[in-house]
């Protein structure tokens, strides 16, 4: 994250951080960030520096992580189901796709766009699905996964090797939610 200093004030607020409290994390004096934040002093190089890189340690981990907001239950379909059992599936969980696994990997994507489009025409999901949705490690911002989620109905949550739980817009909009609720308190 680059910043100027005239920005520091405006950071430091957002995310909920005393003059104090920037100051231990930074490792320079608080009546420091008063006087830069007041614009009485231009801080030297070293100092913006240290505050600089206190700001985005911050900012990186006070944000919502793929982890956070991911639902960890993953209702998937496999190569061989038939549509009818897709669709049914699809209703029975409220969800609009199912990612399609073999062996432990994800192989495929079913919507209900693609479902609509072969509507009495194909049988077996191979048959109906599109690419893999991206993956990601647990780890990942939120901010990455809302770039994603524009382009893909769902992202999966990788770790080790394993899936351990999909996003979609809505799991954004519920941890975007929760995460505001918990700031108000």
């Amino acid at each position: 994250m680059e910043i100027d200093p005239s920005q520091i004030r405006v950071l430091r607020r957002k995310l909920d951080l005393t003059q104090a409290e920037l100051a231990r994390l930074s490792g320079v004096s608080q009546s420091m960030i008063a006087k830069i934040e007041a614009g009485k002093i231009d801080p030297s190089f070293t100092a913006f520096k240290k505050i600089s890189e206190a700001l985005t340690k911050a900012q990186t981990e006070s944000s919502l992580k793929a982890s956070d907001i991911m639902s960890r239950r993953i209702i998937s379909a496999k190569l061989e189901d038939d549509i009818d059992s897709v669709i049914r599936k699809m209703l029975r969980h409220g969800i609009s796709q199912l990612p399609v696994f073999k062996e432990g990997k994800c192989v495929g994507l079913v919507t209900e766009s693609q479902l609509l489009k072969a509507a009495g025409k194909k049988k077996k999901t191979f048959e109906v699905m599109g690419e893999c949705p991206p993956t990601v490690p647990g780890e990942t911002p939120i901010e990455n996964i809302i770039g994603l989620l524009e382009y893909f109905p769902m992202v999966l949550v990788f770790e080790n090797g394993s899936p351990r739980g999909v996003i979609t817009k809505n799991d954004i909009i519920k941890g975007m939610l929760s995460a505001s609720k918990t700031r108000g308190r």
